[in-house]
Order: structure tokens, then C-alpha cells, then sequence
């Protein structure tokens, strides 16, 4: 919502194209895939305003997998890391019915909930892993802005704003505040509903399964945590 508040900005939020050409057969050159992701940038493109004179992604996690292609079709963009601890993710991510994560193609075989949390549990922590491992190997991660999600505050947002070279005006600072707003309200609106049977039941899996996860995934976010506060 906050990126969508300035006027001469183009913001596509999680454009699916860039997820499905990753799952694409026939697409193993790199240039082929960066063709396919102009073209699909260019299509998207046609709905901008005259006065839209950038655009802004806010690309899914699965995405990331695509790291080092993405920036190499769009050199000259900024880019924005933003991630948070893995067990945050997981639990978000898990607590969701299967049918609102579709960035995440999943089947699963169990016989109880319990089982299908498991298996969808497994799947997570690979995928996480490998979206972390396609970050730390690309050469172009050290041009990214690398933040945690709990830094993600009113004063970040706007000062992102001003690295992309905008200014904050009085109606696109309010407009900012405003949609932080309701995000803020949003997630404390969530909390409130930690003690249904399905939270307890995702709080259990990441305990059993803590050991797993931390040593799959800890060491990367870790390793991201340093690059963000190195000089």
C-alpha cells in the first residue's frame, strides 16, 4: 500500500510471470529467461499512466530463486532484500490454509492435518533454503539493500522512498503514514487469533521439527544478518 501512494510511480505487487517462468520447461539459458521477463515487463507496462514515470515490483519469495537473472535483465535497478527470522516465516506461511500459497505447488499425501502440516513444513524449509543459498551465490547480491522485517518501520519506508529519488511531499508522506497504519493494525489483528486449534498445532510442528530447521536454515539467515551491518 505504501508504494502504491506516489503518483508517478507503476507498483506490481507479486507479479505471477516472474514466479511461472521459473517452473517453465525450455527456458535453460539465462538469456532466454531474460527475454521472456523484459517481454513480460514491457506487457505489464502498457497499463502505466502518462504520469507513472518508474515502476516498482514487489516481487514474491519465489521470485528470489531468480535473483541473479532478474537483476542482471534490469541492471540499473535498485533492489530491496527484505527477510525476516525463518521460523517467523514458517509460522505465517503454515498457518494459511494450502490454497493461498500457491507460489509454493504443493500435494500433499498424509492422511490427517497433522501430516499434510508436516510434509508442507519440509517443503518450506527447502524452498526457503534454496531462495537463501540463489541469494548468497549471485555476485549481484552486494548491490541489494538488505533489511529485516522487524526494521521495517514508518522511517524506513521513507527513506526507501528517498533512495529511489523521490519527493516526500506532504500528500505522499501522509498517504504513507496512512497505509502503515493499517498494515500496523492488520498485524496486531492477527495476533489475536494465536489460540485457535490450527496456531497450537503450528507452534507444536516448529518445536518438534525446531532442530531441523535451525540447522537448514539459521546459518544463512545469519550470514544475511552480517552482510546487511558489513561497511
Amino acid at each position: 500500500q505504501a508504494l502504491r501512494c506516489d503518483p508517478t510511480s507503476f507498483v506490481l505487487n507479486e507479479p505471477s510471470f516472474v514466479g511461472e517462468l521459473h517452473h517453465q520447461a525450455g527456458l535453460e539459458t539465462d538469456e532466454k529467461r531474460r527475454r521472456l521477463y523484459r517481454a513480460g515487463l514491457n506487457a505489464f507496462s502498457l497499463a502505466r499512466r502518462r504520469r507513472e514515470v518508474r515502476t516498482i515490483i514487489k516481487a514474491s519469495s519465489i521470485s528470489l530463486l531468480e535473483f541473479g537473472c532478474l537483476r542482471r535483465t534490469f541492471p540499473k535497478t535498485l533492489t530491496v532484500f527484505l527477510h525476516r527470522n525463518p521460523f517467523e516465516v514458517l509460522a505465517s506461511y503454515l498457518a494459511l490454509p494450502p490454497t493461498f500459497v500457491s507460489e509454493f505447488p504443493f500435494k500433499g499425501t498424509g492422511t490427517t492435518s497433522e501430516d499434510i502440516l508436516r510434509q508442507r513444513l519440509h517443503v518450506l524449509v527447502n524452498v526457503q533454503r534454496r531462495i537463501y543459498e540463489t541469494f548468497l551465490r549471485s555476485p549481484e547480491k552486494s548491490s541489494a539493500i538488505i533489511l529485516n522485517h522487524r526494521e521495517l518501520n514508518l522511517r524506513t519506508i521513507e527513506n526507501l522512498y528517498q533512495k529511489l529519488g523521490l519527493e516526500l511531499t506532504s500528500p505522499l508522506r501522509k498517504g504513507i503514514r496512512d497505509s502503515f497504519s493499517i498494515y500496523s493494525k492488520d498485524q496486531s489483528q492477527r495476533r489475536r487469533f494465536t489460540g485457535d486449534r490450527r496456531s497450537k498445532l503450528v507452534s507444536r510442528m516448529l518445536l518438534e521439527h525446531g532442530d531441523f530447521i535451525r540447522a537448514s536454515l539459521l546459518p544463512l539467515y545469519e550470514r544475511v544478518e552480517r552482510m546487511a551491518t558489513e561497511p
